[in-house]
């Protein structure tokens, strides 16, 4: 079980004030050229436009411009005192960057071809930061997630675009396109049909009959049965390798009544969920995310000469120096089979053995397989439709599998949602564990506890938005600057981290720093291309830390309500033991392989041993003490 939200001190609220006016005035004073991230955010928007034939480098316009003329002290003015127009680098004369009303745009000199329609963007600065910095401070001191990340996206709109303007876009240009969004649509929709399918699968008795089974071959032992429920999760997380969306809902929503039973916090599950979603598909060789990583790779590929001929071939060449990836998913199983905690999870773990009921052998007819049959339903329509949809794509299953998850989207899994939740009902109605009203009332109970979770989840998205719009990532991808040599590898996998907790959103991480981290890494790659691979692996790492433990990203709401755990909890608890993962990531990944000569396997192992050990030293078995054991289960 979890903690009762605290009452919110006055204290509390100006701590949270302080921290965010601090972290802005540190980036005022000492973050990147907001000018420089909006000609960078200006050359991407180019680089996507109609004009992407006058683009010879992604990540090279505007920026290279301006930074010469600053560096040759020529004054951006006319004779006039007017700003004159940068004049674009390797491009026709007949274009030209130039300043308008705080924003950059590109500007036809030809006078015949007014009628073009050309990319612009804002110029984003510190600013940018408050709708981020402003949710992460209130959910955890509200305690209260949709207030808190609702709040933080009218702030953030707010501080970009002024008081009657910031709110104006925060509700027509924000929540309601989220709210109408047909992507965001499929998302509600397969979460709300799990937590019905659950809420059935429960009324059933099945998740009863299957904590029983594994108590029993526990031996009768508690702390026997509590490590079985902990490596269900992680095995059932490291099976459901092709989506993190459907690893979160699947794992999350599956194993809760056994841990509830079982005596495994809420918050421990959900990290165990959230450290198997991302972070396995993200290097998994057959998954919903391969598309989209090897399609950024695939633009890149000239820089990887001598390294792969495509992008798939550099995806797997990289997978080694995935530092972050492969040692979460071996840090969630040494903590599932260990059982030792440390920082706030500790507590939370005490509390749930505190209020756990012994458990007693089942009386009904249900069976294990009315829990987890449904489950399975939902795995196989996902596999089935994807290979269906790339049934047209010439090559293998795995090829066929990758291209049917591209051109499908997500509507694979809302089909497959609506699929469990008509099995689970169809099999307890057949099997008379349910009556038709039962079953159907029991899959409402779920709906009616997506509430929350929808709120949570509509501020999550419409916050990415805010970001988007005030320019968020690009004035942090501003950090990485001109950096070259063994360097670029550590501060992409922090830059990228740092981008992917702000803006909750790894994929757009991931399409905005790779094309600017790949030419900077490949002008000096290192031995053997060592740093060229390294960064690359660095900033799709960096972009799923944040995925992992952002209070905005989706992943992150998804297993916190799947787990049942509050989302401050979640977030709380989970993020020392995603911290300590990233600093064994840097130290023995991207600067024993980059400064040290380190081969990726030996980082690797020498991460994993040390990793081990700080457990072993820190990590404690939760002992109830005497206020848990008064305490009432929730």
């Amino acid at each position: 079980m979890v903690s009762q939200p605290k009452p919110i001190s006055p204290a509390q609220v100006v701590a949270a004030a302080l921290l965010v006016a601090g972290v802005l005035a540190l980036f005022h004073g000492f973050g990147p050229d907001p000018q420089a991230a909006a000609d960078a955010a200006l050359a991407r928007k180019v680089a996507k436009s109609t004009h992407r034939g006058l683009v010879t480098d992604g990540a090279g316009l505007c920026p290279q411009t301006r930074a010469a003329a600053l560096a040759k002290r020529v004054k951006p003015t006319d004779k006039t005192g007017a700003k004159a127009p940068n004049q674009l680098q390797s491009q026709p004369q007949s274009w030209r960057c130039v300043e308008l009303d705080g924003r950059l745009l590109l500007q036809l000199t030809d006078p015949k071809k007014t009628d073009e329609k050309l990319p612009s963007v804002k110029i984003p600065g510190a600013q940018s930061l408050v709708g981020p910095l402003a949710a992460v401070a209130l959910v955890l001191t509200l305690r209260h997630a949709a207030l808190g990340l609702f709040l933080a996206v009218v702030l953030g709109a707010v501080a970009s675009f002024g008081p009657l303007q910031g709110v104006k876009i925060a509700a027509i240009d924000v929540f309601w396109p989220t709210l109408t969004d047909g992507d965001n649509l499929l998302i509600l929709a397969f979460t709300g049909t799990m937590l019905g399918m659950v809420h059935v699968a429960m009324a059933t008795g099945g998740f009863g009959d299957l904590a029983w089974r594994i108590a029993k071959r526990a031996g009768g032992d508690p702390a026997g049965a509590r490590r079985r429920t902990r490596l269900a999760a992680w095995l059932l997380g490291l099976a459901i390798f092709f989506d993190d969306y459907a690893n979160s809902l699947v794992v999350g929503s599956s194993v809760r009544p056994l841990a509830d039973k079982t005596g495994v916090s809420r918050a421990k599950l959900a990290y165990l969920v959230d450290a198997t979603s991302a972070a396995v598909a993200g290097i998994a060789i057959v998954s919903t995310w391969v598309g989209f990583e090897v399609g950024l790779l695939d633009d890149q590929i000239a820089r990887f000469s001598g390294i792969a001929d495509a992008g798939y071939g550099v995806f797997l060449a990289a997978i080694p120096f995935r530092f972050y990836c492969i040692l979460t998913v071996f840090f969630a199983g040494v903590i599932a089979w260990t059982g030792r905690d440390y920082g706030p999870m500790k507590a939370e773990q005490a509390r749930a053995q505190a209020t756990t009921e012994e458990l007693t052998a089942p009386t009904g007819r249900a069976h294990w397989l009315d829990a987890m049959g449904p489950v399975l339903v939902v795995l196989l329509t996902v596999i089935g439709l994807d290979l269906w949809y790339g049934r047209a794509n010439p090559g293998d299953l795995l090829t066929r599998f990758i291209a049917g998850a591209d051109a499908a989207g997500l509507k694979v899994l809302a089909i497959a949602g609506v699929a469990g939740s008509v099995a689970a009902m169809g099999g307890a109605i057949v099997r008379g564990l349910l009556t038709p009203t039962a079953a159907l009332g029991a899959w409402l109970a779920g709906i009616r506890a997506m509430a929350p979770v929808l709120a949570i989840l509509v501020c999550a998205m419409a916050m990415r938005v805010v970001c988007d719009q005030a320019g968020t990532p690009s004035y942090l991808a501003a950090l990485l600057g001109g950096v070259t040599g063994p360097w670029v590898p550590l501060l992409s996998f922090f830059v990228a981290a740092l981008v992917a907790f702000m803006t909750g959103s790894s994929w757009a991480t991931m399409g905005i720093l790779l094309p600017i981290v790949v030419p900077l890494a490949a002008t000096d790659p290192g031995p053997a291309a060592v740093w060229l691979l390294a960064s690359t692996a660095a900033v799709l790492d960096g972009a799923i830390f944040g995925d992992h433990c952002s209070p905005i990203s989706d992943t992150t709401v998804m297993s916190s309500a799947a787990s049942g755990c509050p989302h401050d909890v979640h977030v709380w608890t989970q993020l020392p033991y995603a911290l300590t993962v990233m600093a064994a990531a840097a130290i023995f990944g991207y600067v024993g392989t980059a400064h040290a000569g380190l081969s990726a396997w030996a980082a690797l192992g020498l991460a994993a041993v040390t990793l081990v050990i700080f457990v072993t030293m820190v990590g404690r078995h939760a002992q109830p003490t005497a206020q848990h054991e008064s305490a009432k289960a929730e």
